[in-house]
């Protein structure tokens, strides 16, 4: 049997995406082939795809994010609006419920699907829901705006030699998203912070200040656009948990919200503005990689996956 195909598109930089995501092994994927480091060159789709969807009323285009986002921003035209939340229930109602609710055909099994959202993880989970419903034709739009060019297609993968250089970068910031103990049996990479995976949303949020931040961690808070990496051991994790990201972005949007204060006084460190480069990482690179997505999501457009993280640094420093 032929394979789901899934589409993923960006208006930002595809190439980058493709360079970044195409060195990951099937077997790292925990059975999502729609992860951002699983994805091959001929499923991503072009703007020019979504751009000619008006021409092609057999394809339909989903916006998974949530209606307040899109008052804010508008979407694409041909779209129709399914929550991330949603898109199981939804693409289960027969085909009088759907029409009747959404004014357009319910899909077929082999009809196209498009999915959009703002910074490209919502619609690559929507893919992966639809894809377990049986549906085997579809696409992912990852950006459903052109302002959303900080997605987690342009997501870099950072070097060992990059991390190793990082005390002559103080505007960069290393996040081991590893738990305590764990650093604890390990030690930690120079000039790196701790901010657990289910603690990252929190952290970055605006419920903790810059202040809050810089308090708890030590370091500025970054911004959206500001330089980071994440790191965890060997970033094998990250493929194989990324299914599991729907259920880690509440706790983690909690730190990545904390106001400028709460993030000071928490980590000891200011809060990162939207322009700081942060690196997170962990044990292996699995729960650095989903924090990095998550800040990605969330406007950080300088967040970067050290991927090799604590493994790869332990090993090169003899440790």
């Amino acid at each position: 049997l032929m394979a789901p195909i899934v589409w993923l598109f960006s208006r930002c930089t595809v190439v980058l995406l493709l360079v970044a995501m195409t060195a990951a092994a099937p077997n790292d994927c925990g059975g999502n082939r729609f992860a951002p480091a699983c994805i091959e060159p001929q499923l991503v789709a072009t703007t020019a795809d979504v751009d000619d969807l008006p021409n092609h009323p057999e394809k339909l285009l989903i916006d998974v994010r949530e209606p307040s986002e899109l008052a804010a921003t508008g979407q694409i035209p041909t779209s129709i609006n399914i929550p991330l939340k949603t898109v199981r229930t939804e693409l289960s109602l027969s085909p009088e419920e759907f029409e009747k609710k959404y004014g357009r055909k319910k899909p077929a099994t082999n009809d196209p699907i498009i999915f959009s959202c703002r910074s490209g993880v919502r619609s690559g989970q929507a893919s992966f829901e639809a894809d377990q419903l049986g549906f085997k034709n579809l696409q992912a739009n990852r950006t459903a705006n052109n302002n959303a060019c900080y997605s987690a297609n342009t997501m870099s993968i950072a070097t060992y030699e990059e991390v190793l250089d990082l005390p002559n970068h103080p505007e960069k910031l290393l996040i081991d998203v590893r738990n305590p103990d764990e650093l604890a049996d390990t030690g930690k990479i120079p000039t790196s912070i701790n901010i657990p995976l289910d603690k990252v949303k929190q952290a970055f949020g605006p419920e903790t200040s810059d202040e809050a931040f810089a308090q708890q961690y030590g370091v500025p808070k970054p911004g959206l656009d500001h330089y980071l990496i994440l790191s965890c051991r060997t970033g094998r994790r990250s493929q194989m948990a990324l299914e599991a990201i729907a259920e880690l972005v509440p706790q983690l949007e909690e730190g990545l919200k904390l106001d400028d204060e709460a993030f000071k006084a928490k980590f000891g460190r200011d809060k990162p503005s939207t322009s700081t480069e942060v690196i997170f990482h962990c044990k292996m690179g699995g729960r650095a990689q989903k924090a990095t997505d998550l800040a990605s999501s969330l406007g950080f457009t300088n967040a970067r996956n050290y991927k090799g993280s604590w493994t790869e640094w332990a090993e090169k420093q003899g440790k």
